[in-house]
C-alpha cells in the first residue's frame, strides 16, 4: 500500500507559475496547512509571509507580513500544520518559533546553545518538537515545556563537522542528518516528555533512547547536502556534493533490507541540494543543475533515474555519446543555465534558456498538493528568486512506460 503525504488542497496548480522572480534570491520556503499562505526566506535576515490569493501566479500574491527578528541571514524555515507555528533559523545562531495572535506574528526565542550558525530546521510530523542543524557539530532537539512556557533543547553530539540538513522519521523517534564530514547518520531522538504519550509502529518504533547513532553511512565522498525520509519511513535517501545520491530500504524492525545498501547512484550532472519523496517509490532531486530529476524504485527495491521533470521529450532510450561530447555538453549546459545569474542577468533577459524554469541553483523542494498515490504538485525555489509549481498528475502513467537507469 502506497503511503502519501497528508496535505490539504490549496490553489489549483493547473498551469506552471510564471517565471517572474518572487525575490532577489530564496534560501528556503514553507507552506501552511491549507496552502493559502507561504513563508519565504529571501536570503537576508527576514522571513516574508505571502497570501497566495488562491493563485499559483506569484505576481498576484500579496505580502502580508515581514518577520525581521533575526540579525543575520535566515537559512531555513518550516511551518507546522497542526499548530500553525512558523520555525526559522539563522546564521545568527538563533531559532524563533512564531505564533499568530490574530493580528501579527509574535516570536519566541529558542535557546539553542550553539556557537555557530543554524543551517537547517524541521518540525517533527506532529509538530511536538523540532530539530536544528548547525555549524557547531551538534543538533539541538527542541520541545515545549508548558510549566516554564519556553522551548527546551537537548543536544545530539555525534557529528564531526557542520550539519547540513535534518529530517524526522514519520514516527518522530528517529532523525536523519546530512553532514559535511561526508556522512549521513540515523540517530535516536526519543524525548520522554513528548514521545512517551504516543504509540507508533513500523521501523524504529521500539527506539526509546536519545542521541544514539543507529546507522552511519559513509559512501558519499562529499558533503551530504540533504537527507530525506519516505512518507512511510521505510526508505531513506541522501545526496552528496560528489554528485551522488544514495538509497536505503528498511524492514519493520528498522533493519536494512540488504547488506549491500545503501545503493549508490553516481549522477552525471552537478550535485543535488534538496530531495523530496513524491511517494514511497518515487523521489524528486534538485540542486546545482537548476533542474528537477526524478528517481523511481523498481520491484526488486533498487532505485534508478527516470527523467528530468523539465524534459519536453520523454524517451525510453538514452543517446550514447563519447566522453568528450558528454563533457562538452555538460559544460555548455552549465554556461547557459547558471551563467545568466552569475553574470547578473534578470529573469526576463533574452539569453536565459526557456527550456529551464530555474536559471540558478534550486535550494528547496516542498510538497504542495496530494494525490491518491503520492504528491500531485510540488514547489521549488532557488538562488534565482523564483518559486515555481510543478504539476505531477501524469507521472503515474509515465512511470509505467519509462526505463529506469543509473543516471
Amino acid at each position: 500500500t502506497q503511503s502519501t503525504w497528508g496535505l490539504s488542497n490549496g490553489p489549483s496548480p493547473d498551469t506552471m507559475s510564471k517565471t517572474t522572480s518572487l525575490c532577489d534570491s530564496i534560501s528556503s520556503h514553507a507552506w501552511n496547512a491549507d496552502r493559502s499562505m507561504i513563508a519565504v526566506a529571501p536570503n537576508n535576515n527576514e522571513v516574508h509571509i505571502f497570501d497566495t490569493k488562491g493563485s499559483t501566479d506569484t505576481t498576484k500574491w500579496e505580502r502580508l507580513y515581514i518577520l525581521a527578528e533575526h540579525d543575520q541571514t535566515v537559512t531555513s524555515v518550516d511551518w507546522a500544520p497542526q499548530s500553525n507555528q512558523i520555525l526559522s533559523a539563522s546564521q545568527d545562531r538563533n531559532a524563533y518559533v512564531w505564533n499568530f495572535d490574530g493580528t501579527d506574528w509574535k516570536p519566541t526565542l529558542v535557546i539553542l546553545r550553539i556557537n555557530r550558525a543554524a543551517t537547517h530546521v524541521r518540525w517533527s510530523s506532529d509538530g511536538a518538537k523540532f530539530a536544528v542543524a548547525s555549524g557547531a557539530k551538534v543538533v539541538p532537539v527542541c520541545y515545549f515545556e508548558p510549566s516554564g512556557n519556553w522551548w527546551i533543547s537537548k543536544m545530539i553530539k555525534r557529528h564531526r563537522s557542520t550539519v547540513m540538513s535534518v529530517d524526522w522519521h514519520p514516527n518522530g523517534r528517529v532523525l536523519a542528518t546530512g553532514c559535511s564530514d561526508y556522512k549521513c547518520r540515523i540517530l535516536s531522538a526519543y524525548v520522554e516528555e513528548v514521545d512517551s504519550k504516543k504509540s507508533v509502529s513500523g521501523p524504529f518504533a521500539s527506539i526509546t533512547s536519545f542521541g544514539e547513532v543507529l546507522y552511519e553511512f559513509d559512501n558519499s565522498r562529499g558533503w551530504v547536502h540533504s537527507a530525506m525520509w519516505a512518507p512511510s519511513g521505510y526508505a531513506l535517501a541522501f545526496a552528496g556534493h560528489d554528485s551522488t545520491i544514495s538509497f536505503v530500504n528498511f524492514d519493520d524492525q528498522g533493519n536494512k533490507l540488504s547488506e549491500k545498501e545503501p545503493q549508490l547512484i553516481k549522477w552525471k550532472g552537478l550535485p543535488f541540494k534538496s530531495l523530496l519523496f513524491l511517494a514511497d517509490n518515487s523521489l524528486a532531486a534538485a540542486g546545482y543543475d537548476c533542474s528537477i530529476s526524478l528517481f523511481m524504485q523498481n520491484v526488486d527495491n533498487s532505485w534508478g533515474f527516470v527523467r528530468n521533470l523539465e524534459d519536453e521529450q520523454q524517451s525510453t532510450t538514452t543517446e550514447k555519446v563519447s566522453g568528450f561530447s558528454a563533457a562538452k555538453n555538460l559544460f555548455q549546459t552549465k554556461v547557459t543555465r547558471a551563467g545568466p545569474a552569475i553574470g547578473g542577468a534578470k529573469q526576463n533577459d533574452a539569453n536565459i534558456p526557456p527550456v529551464n524554469k530555474h536559471y540558478n541553483a534550486i535550494t528547496c523542494l516542498r510538497p504542495f498538493a496530494p494525490s491518491r498515490k503520492g504528491l500531485s504538485t510540488i514547489t521549488s525555489s532557488g538562488v534565482d528568486g523564483r518559486l515555481l509549481f510543478w504539476p505531477l498528475s501524469t507521472l503515474e502513467s509515465e512511470f509505467a512506460s519509462l526505463t529506469v537507469t543509473e543516471g
